[in-house]
This record gives C-alpha cells, structure tokens and sequence, in this order.
C-alpha cells in the first residue's frame, strides 16, 4: 500500500478503553492509563519526524497527546512545511 511505519517505541503498555453495553443500552467506559512520554521521548520524536518529512506528501498525526504535551508543541513538525501536516487531537 505504500504506507510508511513511522510508530515511535516507548516503555510501557499501550492503552486499553473497553465500553460495556448492557441489553437497555447504558453504556460503561473502562479508560485505563497508557504509557507515559518522557521530555526525551518527545524531542526525539520530532527530531526524526523532521528528518524523513520531506519524504512524503501528507503526514496525519491523530490521537489523544501523552500528558504534558499540548497541542501547540507539534508546530516544529509543520516548520518549514515539507509537506502537509494534519493533526487531529481528542
């Protein structure tokens, strides 16, 4: 399909959401924590983010952020624009 693993490995556990539907319809969520992002793990990142961006056309990164990053940190990763960045954050 010509699509790139770009995923970046972490220590710990990829997080686990399960949604229990009872017959009435009520719906439970179990939203257990997933693993954590260090500093380090960030900035290395959007260093190699940046070193094979040119590479491509479009470039998606969708999710909930790890805590401690906003939303607004992802801008060195569309600076300069070598390609299109979409970002989608929950």
């Amino acid at each position: 399909m010509g699509i790139a693993n770009r995923f970046q490995v972490v220590p710990g556990r990829t997080r686990i959401n399960v949604k229990l539907t009872e017959k009435d319809g009520e719906v439970t969520d179990f939203n257990f924590s997933g693993f954590e992002v260090t500093p380090q793990d960030w900035e290395r990142f959007v260093v190699d983010s940046l070193s094979w961006l040119g590479q491509f056309d479009m470039v998606a990164v969708s999710g909930s952020l790890p805590a401690g990053v906003c939303p607004g940190s992802l801008h060195r990763v569309d600076d300069p624009p070598a390609c299109a960045v979409s970002v989608h954050h929950f």
